[in-house]
Order: C-alpha cells, then structure tokens, then sequence
C-alpha cells in the first residue's frame, strides 16, 4: 500500500493543478457488485469499498488542497484497468462519493460524465480531471 501511495504521490506532482481545474491519479477503484454487504440492519458499504473511499480520499487530500467546488463539475475519468474484463461505469459512484468535501460539496454537482477505459497491469489506477464548469456550460 505504502508502494502504490508513493507512485500516486509521483504522479500527482506531474499533475498540473489550475483554479478550475483537479487532476487527481486515485488507486483503482472496487466495483459497486463487491460494495455492499446485508446486515441485520439492511445494507451496509463492505469493508473493502470502505477501505477504497478512505484511500482514494486519502490520495486526493495529499494532491489537491485547494478550494471545494461548489458549483457544477465536469468529471473526466481514465480507468487503467489490472485486467483486460468489467465494465468501468461499476466504479464511477464509488470514487464520485470518496471526492466529496475534498473536490466538490456533493457528488450531484457532478453535470457531466466521461469515462475512458484503458488497461495497465502493472499499474492501475484511475485518472480524475474535474473540471469547474462556468454558467454558460450548463445546459439546464
């Protein structure tokens, strides 16, 4: 884990961080079919979705200190898969939630979605720009 923090750390200062601009390199996130888990009390976030939300908001404190969105977002995410199977739009709701109150107040600021699927076994992970968007880029 300290490895994986580290190559995070190293990407994220080559990260170019603007006013209204977050990119943010989070480690590979667990798909929402092993994020929760029946209980007595109905249904509860695993231990492993929850052990992900901590480290990716872990991740993205150490790279990005800045101002909290709070208007609408554009979010671009590249996901380099550790194998060539699933299906990535499995991991989107679990990541939007671990950026809330660092990136952007809540994940319903998230106006626009783009997801690109990649593959790297030797390293994956998944690439986040979130991007402040201004009143003309909203449609609604």
């Amino acid at each position: 884990m300290l490895h994986e923090l580290q190559q995070l750390k190293t990407q994220a200062q080559a990260n170019a961080i603007t006013p209204d601009v977050i990119r943010l390199t989070l480690p590979y996130p667990v798909s929402v079919n092993a994020a929760y888990v029946r209980t007595g009390r109905g249904v509860a976030l695993s231990d492993k979705a929850s052990a992900f939300k901590d480290g990716a908001a872990w991740a993205a404190r150490l790279q990005y200190m800045g101002e909290v969105f709070t208007g609408d977002v554009a979010m671009t995410m590249h996901f380099y898969r550790p194998r060539k199977r699933g299906d990535i739009t499995n991991f989107i709701k679990l990541l939007e939630d671990a950026l809330q109150g660092i990136c952007y107040v809540n994940d319903c600021q998230v106006a626009e979605s783009h997801q690109y699927r990649r593959d790297d076994k030797e390293n994956p992970r998944v690439e986040v720009e979130i991007r402040l968007l201004q009143k003309e880029d909203n449609i609604g």
